[in-house]
């Protein structure tokens, strides 16, 4: 049985966002359970989110983008003494849990959902842990470590490591985990749905819209090229795009039960 989040103090949530007041699905689920997230959104829109969710903590700062963002919250929590904490994106939706490998997907709540994961992953080698979007879920059979872990991930503030100061930055930031020592835990059988990298209105589309994914792309290879040869590197997807690949097999896939 899951442990609720009420048996406990609360890891703390953070979700930045921009551009979303109002119609951000992680922001409103975590409030209609009771929870109180913070929002870290720009300067200008302080207002808006704070009318729009007022039960809600709303900080607001001079962004350029969000890899900027996600170093000023990982700052604003280590002021705080948090040892770790919640990064979520904004739209995330129907957090659920699988009961085995091709098994039936149940509905749980985000405070299930967090709380489970916390809990499988009291490990202080564990840098980052988190679930995985449902598309991705059903191909995995087993928890596993060491691999790339986004959308929500549960950071663990004490290691030697900060945000990438642009696009591409929780990439870096497993790398950054896994070349420190630390590991990262991945828990397919909770999962979530998203909506799809830089299309959706608000958050990042501007910033892949002019071209500035591309190029941090290019950079983040560049820099990893230096210390782990080969490591990341520029390919073109379906579309013709350039991204980045990740040869995460260099850290091991050791995959693990969990109840």
């Amino acid at each position: 049985m899951l442990r609720l989040l009420e048996d406990r103090s609360p890891t703390e949530i953070y979700v930045p966002s921009r551009g979303r007041a109002g119609r951000a699905p992680t922001i409103e689920a975590l409030i209609d359970e009771g929870r109180t997230p913070i929002i870290v959104t720009r300067t200008e829109e302080r207002h808006t989110y704070s009318a729009t969710y007022p039960t809600a903590f709303v900080l607001a700062g001079d962004f350029p983008n969000i890899g900027v963002k996600r170093e000023w919250i990982l700052r604003n929590a280590r002021s705080r003494g948090l040892e770790r904490i919640w990064l979520m994106d904004d739209d995330l939706s129907h957090p659920q849990r699988r009961d085995h490998f091709g098994g039936q997907y149940h509905d749980i709540t985000w405070s299930e959902w967090l709380g489970a994961i916390e809990d499988l992953s009291c490990d202080d080698r564990i840098g980052i842990a988190g679930g995985t979007p449902r598309q991705f879920g059903w191909s995995e059979e087993a928890a596993s470590y060491n691999t790339r872990i986004g959308y929500a991930v549960l950071l663990n503030t004490r290691g030697p490591w900060h945000y990438w100061p642009l696009l591409h930055e929780d990439t870096d930031m497993n790398l950054q985990v896994l070349t420190s020592g630390y590991k990262t835990l991945r828990l397919p059988q909770y999962v979530f749905s998203t909506g799809h990298m830089g299309q959706q209105e608000g958050g990042c589309k501007e910033d892949y819209e002019a071209g500035r994914g591309t190029k941090a792309g290019i950079a983040l290879a560049h820099k990893w090229e230096i210390s782990h040869p080969g490591l990341v590197r520029i390919t073109k997807s379906k579309q013709g795009i350039l991204t980045t690949r990740v040869d995460w097999k260099r850290f091991g896939k050791e995959g693990i039960s969990v109840p």
